[in-house]
């Protein structure tokens, strides 16, 4: 083959896989909204990743495939996220037409205060890449909220909780 015929099918291949899935997934750590839930467990199987449906409380330090629960729609694991400890929640869809049930939305929670340094780090990067967003204060927490396209990023401190969640619109719409 010629390097032309590489670099047509290189670019063929490229225009497949970039259609191929939804514009607006959103990567959050090494989970990526758009996965599929066999996807997700393979990815926490191959880093050895402890998952486990929302609700089971565990101290296991390894995968452990017991814990994957086909009935269950949101796990948990446990990583670093802006450089801090955090717990991942990972929720997936019922199914589509497809009967695929996929990641559409990433939870990432952290006990932190609101005068916390890291909700500063937060909300400057969030608007550095989105822009402004729009604030909502009540008497026992505050709320701020991105939007861009498909994507919907809310950040919510609530005493010594914070909890940083990235929603997949065109995913959560699927279910």
């Amino acid at each position: 083959m010629r390097l032309g015929s590489f670099l047509t099918l290189g670019l063929l291949l490229s225009a497949l896989i970039l259609t191929a899935g939804p514009a607006a997934a959103v990567t959050v750590d090494i989970w990526q909204t758009g996965m599929t839930r066999q996807q997700v467990w393979d990815l926490a199987r191959d880093r050895d990743i402890p998952l486990a449906p929302e609700g089971w409380l565990h101290r296991s330090t390894h995968f452990k495939p017991r814990y994957l629960v086909e009935d269950a729609r949101t796990f948990y694991c446990r990583g670093r996220y802006f450089d801090q400890p955090a717990t991942f929640y990972l929720r997936l869809t019922d199914g589509n037409a497809d009967g695929d049930i996929r990641l559409y939305e990433i939870e990432v929670r952290y006990r932190a205060g609101a005068n916390s340094p890291l909700v500063e780090r937060i909300v400057r990067r969030l608007t550095v890449e989105m822009g402004r967003g729009e604030t909502h204060v009540t008497s026992w927490r505050k709320e701020i909220v991105w939007h861009r396209q498909n994507l919907n990023v809310r950040l919510i401190h609530r005493g010594d909780r914070l909890r940083l969640i990235y929603t997949d619109l065109q995913w959560q719409r699927q279910q």
